[in-house]
């Protein structure tokens, strides 16, 4: 019985020094700046120009080199798929959380955002009426 004690000590010391490296690395693999190539399945004039950059928590997207909007990141990439909590601090949609989801495969990154605001996150990467489906390639 004692030793049951000590395996799950263990391993919850274990899984808890896990969280923190995974949450870098989540973060770390979206560091650089990323072009979008589509936006809910289609290449139009609003994707034309579209880049986030992120670096660390921070990030900002422009359009056609002029910054629109600013703001931090909280990543999870212990869910499947990641999770990405936007907390937007300058713009149109300043004061307001964006929450969504993310897969980084190579050099393209996709994510599935609920608006600015909501509370219910993206289960899925599907467009739907309510959410944005963004494919982004790594500059």
């Amino acid at each position: 019985m004692l030793w049951m004690s000590s395996v799950a000590m263990l391993l919850a010391l274990t899984v808890g020094s896990f969280s923190p490296r995974s949450q870098r690395l989540g973060a770390a693999a979206l560091n650089g700046t990323w072009v979008v190539i589509s936006v809910n399945g289609r290449t139009s004039e609003s994707a034309s120009g579209l880049a986030i950059t992120f670096a660390g928590a921070r990030y900002e997207e422009a359009v056609n080199g002029t910054v629109n909007e600013r703001g931090t990141i909280t990543v999870n990439p212990d869910t499947n798929p990641m999770t990405i909590d936007f907390t937007i601090t300058e713009g149109v949609a300043q004061n307001k959380t964006q929450l969504g989801i993310f897969s980084v495969t190579g050099e393209t990154v996709t994510f599935c955002l609920a608006a600015a605001g909501a509370t219910v996150r993206p289960a899925d990467f599907t467009s739907a009426r309510d959410h944005l489906l963004i494919i982004a390639k790594k500059q």
